[in-house]
């Protein structure tokens, strides 16, 4: 156990009193030991002070460099905590975790200090300050001026405060400064949609605290100077960023595209129908009550079988699209066992339940053609086989670690039926 400087203080003392008492060699030994005890004492008075020198002083490349370590500390905890105590906790525990020691730790006590007030100041935006309805309210009586208001004032508080953190993430990501993200999305729907909000107060006036129009980017920077602490290189940045109008949530444009598409695709299908040339295609598309919508699609021409796998990942969460062309043994097998499932008599299931996935499957071939919905089909049923040889056919040619985890988890479901 390493002493502190006031132990070592004490011991000198005590050696000191020991060698007025002693006499001879003894009093010799002691006094010296004592001596060496207050340079001891000197040396971590010494340190401690040039420690508490260091930690008043803020490097923004150790910031940078900690960031990922910080991030990955509080991983665990709840989106919306805001409590420091835990905070630092978990900080102080990932950091111990992962083999740093107290001097260590305590070196990184400007950068905690930084983080923990970048992260409580980002969990409180102005959005967050005003409930979901009154956001609500504005998008219904007001004139939105961005496609990202017209998205985002209009999102139950679930959602709303879900989409926020996924900005939030996006922003960090691209700028790599939790800050100047924090900020961002603190000022920017206040700047943009003033004249919504103004509009909006004048009936509501008592939310002015709550949610203030900005008028102006330089009042912009000032709030976010006394709030988030930026540097002026930062505050230049975020001046630069708020210049132009927020790009619309990838996320939402993705989820309205998604069913967009269904209904397109399903519009297309239809005219197909009275062709004399079927085409061939198998789409399944997975509805779970409390999680993303994810759409399989296969699809064959002259020339090859595609499989697609789009994931819609909710509201909020990054989506994807995933295409590869099947091998052609592969999508051989494939439409030959569709063909005796579609021919083969169908018995469906009439399941129901609250939590659970609904299935809504779409198949036509030469052969014959199949349009259902079923809610958590058993594998062993006709529909669950069907489902199962789509499901197959994915999982075997989809080779993006994304897809590969999304269908992991849709396997996830698919036994949740048994």
């Amino acid at each position: 156990m390493r002493w502190t400087s006031r132990q070592h203080l004490e011991m000198a003392r005590r050696l000191e009193e020991k060698a007025d008492l002693a006499t001879g060699t003894k009093k010799v030994r002691l006094a010296g030991l004592a001596a060496a005890t207050r340079v001891l004492a000197t040396m971590s008075i010494e340190r401690c002070s040039s420690n508490r020198a260091e930690d008043q002083r803020f490097d923004v490349e150790v910031y940078r460099h900690a960031l990922p370590n910080f991030n990955a500390a509080i991983a665990s905890l709840p989106g919306d905590c805001v409590n420091t105590i835990t905070i630092v906790g978990a900080l102080v525990k990932y950091l111990a975790a992962i083999g740093l020691d107290a001097d260590e730790i305590r070196h990184l006590k400007p950068s905690v200090k930084r983080f923990i007030n970048d992260l409580i100041a980002r969990r409180r935006s102005f959005m967050h300050q005003a409930a979901a309805k009154y956001w609500n309210e504005i998008a219904a009586s007001q004139l939105l001026r961005t496609e990202w208001a017209q998205q985002m004032f209009r999102l139950p508080q679930e959602d709303l405060d879900l989409a926020l953190e996924n900005e939030g993430k996006r922003l960090i990501q691209e700028r790599n400064n939790p800050a100047l993200a924090g900020a961002y999305l603190k000022i920017m729907p206040l700047l943009w949609e003033s004249a919504a909000i103004s509009g909006y107060l004048k009936h509501k006036p008592n939310l002015r605290a709550a949610i203030p129009p900005i008028e102006s980017i330089a009042e912009a920077t000032m709030i976010a100077s006394n709030n988030f602490r930026l540097t002026t290189p930062e505050l230049r940045e975020l001046a630069q960023m708020l210049k132009e109008p927020p790009m619309p949530n990838k996320a939402l444009s993705m989820a309205d595209l998604i069913i967009n598409d269904c209904s397109v695709s399903a519009g297309k299908r239809q005219r197909y129908r009275d062709r004399a040339e079927t085409p061939r295609y198998a789409e399944a598309l997975f509805r779970p009550s409390f999680e993303a919508e994810t759409l399989l699609r296969v699809t064959a021409d002259s020339n090859s079988t595609t499989i697609e796998l789009t994931s819609a990942e909710g509201f909020v969460g990054l989506p994807f699209t995933h295409e590869n062309v099947v091998a052609p043994s592969c999508a051989s097998r494939f439409w030959t066992k569709l063909d005796e499932l579609l021919a083969a008599r169908f018995n469906f299931e009439h399941n129901i339940g609250f939590d659970g996935t609904t299935i809504k499957v779409d198949c036509r071939t030469p052969a014959c053609q199949k349009h259902f919905e079923v809610w958590c089909p058993t594998p062993t049923s006709d529909a669950g086989m069907l489902i199962g040889l789509i499901y197959d056919i994915a999982l075997e040619a989809s080779t993006a670690p994304a897809a590969i985890r999304c269908l992991e988890n849709l396997r996830g479901h698919l036994r949740a039926g048994s």
